[in-house]
């Protein structure tokens, strides 16, 4: 079934802890980077290449020929998971997840301890996570 979407249990999503949260992922998500991951998995790099060299230079995805790429990679890098909160470069298969408790953010006022809300930024690398702050 190459190619065909892959059906994902809640028992085999990702998820990431900080402190005594747990926070579940997205099934599109391959993998969780850590500031200990200084270089990106092989399928990552490829694709954030590639997106780079479409827009950069073609500024047209569709010129991509179907049979170029399989039909997952394809869709992939016509629609990335995400764009990182710090630099807004594309995400394909890894993020690098950083939890602000709701005390840390502007709208800690607004719920005054009646709710525990977070706010997960996701980044696209070790530098990005390390650098981002919802106050800057």
């Amino acid at each position: 079934m190459c190619g065909a979407p892959v059906q994902v249990s809640e028992a085999k999503l990702l998820s990431f802890s900080s402190g005594q949260l747990t926070v579940p992922l997205p099934a599109e998500v391959k993998t969780i980077g850590t500031e200990k991951d200084h270089i990106l998995p092989l399928q990552e790099l490829a694709m954030r290449s590639l997106h780079h060299t479409y827009h950069s230079f073609l500024k047209d995805l569709n010129f991509l020929s179907p049979i170029s790429l399989p039909r997952s990679l394809l869709e992939l890098l016509h629609c990335p998971l995400g764009h990182c909160h710090r630099c807004s470069e594309p995400m394909f298969t890894i993020v690098y997840p950083k939890l602000f408790p709701l005390r840390e953010t502007p709208m800690a006022g607004l719920h005054q301890g009646r709710t525990t809300v977070s706010f997960v930024a996701y980044c696209c690398s070790t530098q990005c996570l390390q650098t981002f702050d919802l106050l800057s």
